[in-house]
């Protein structure tokens, strides 16, 4: 059986007598709650913990260095913090529904670990971003 993990933050400012704080818990849930346990908030919303969100002024907000730094500290978050969930993200138990290659219909194939690790082999950095949305030298939770 698959059960989906989903998860969610949003910014939470806390003012305190030092000023204001910004916080960002990462919230998760399974997929396949109950309608009665969800409506009824009956413990199926729980907290995994505090995202580390750094900040910056304005000069240095919009450079790639500190945009990259940031992505990288989300991702490496999310990877300590799901770290005894990896071993059953990488070796899924999953039914397969469509043919393999044919996923969605003639783009399905698009969308694949093989066909992002093609474009990562032969695809400079600012090919990557531009064409495919790729961040290309980001090593993500799963990678890692």
């Amino acid at each position: 059986m698959s059960v989906p993990i989903i998860l969610g933050s949003d910014k939470t400012t806390v003012s305190v007598v030092t000023g204001q704080n910004d916080f960002y818990p990462l919230y998760g849930s399974i997929g396949n709650v109950y309608n009665s346990v969800q409506c009824a908030h009956q413990n199926a919303l729980s907290l995994h913990g505090f995202l580390s969100i750094p900040k910056t002024s304005k000069e240095y907000a919009d450079d790639a260095d500190y945009q990259k730094f940031c992505w990288q500290l989300f991702h490496t978050s999310l990877d300590c913090i799901l770290s005894s969930l990896k071993p059953h993200m990488t070796k899924p138990r999953i039914t397969q529904c469509a043919p393999p290659g044919d996923l969605d219909g003639p783009v399905g194939g698009c969308r694949t670990h093989e066909h992002t690790a093609r474009l990562l082999e032969g695809c400079t950095l600012e090919q990557l971003w531009d064409d495919y949305g790729i961040v290309g030298d980001l090593i993500t939770f799963m990678n890692s």
